[in-house]
């Protein structure tokens, strides 16, 4: 079903999430065709720099969505 996803995706992970680990989020974004992976500072080593990091993405992306 993943690969069924036809919109825009973007997949964020980091490498100390043991709940999500990051090899899940390589393995949905080679799953979705249109995924686009990028990989954050981990929320544990460094909260201020997780945010920044999470925001810059996501801007990131939705400005590529934009015409």
């Amino acid at each position: 079903q993943l690969q069924s996803i036809a919109v825009p995706t973007l997949v964020i992970g980091n490498r100390a999430d043991s709940i999500h680990p990051f090899a899940m989020a390589e393995e949905l974004a080679a799953l979705i065709p249109t995924a686009r992976l990028v990989e954050i500072t981990p929320k544990a080593h460094d909260r201020a720099r997780y945010v920044s990091d999470f925001q810059s993405a996501l801007a990131i992306f939705l400005k590529g969505l934009l015409p």
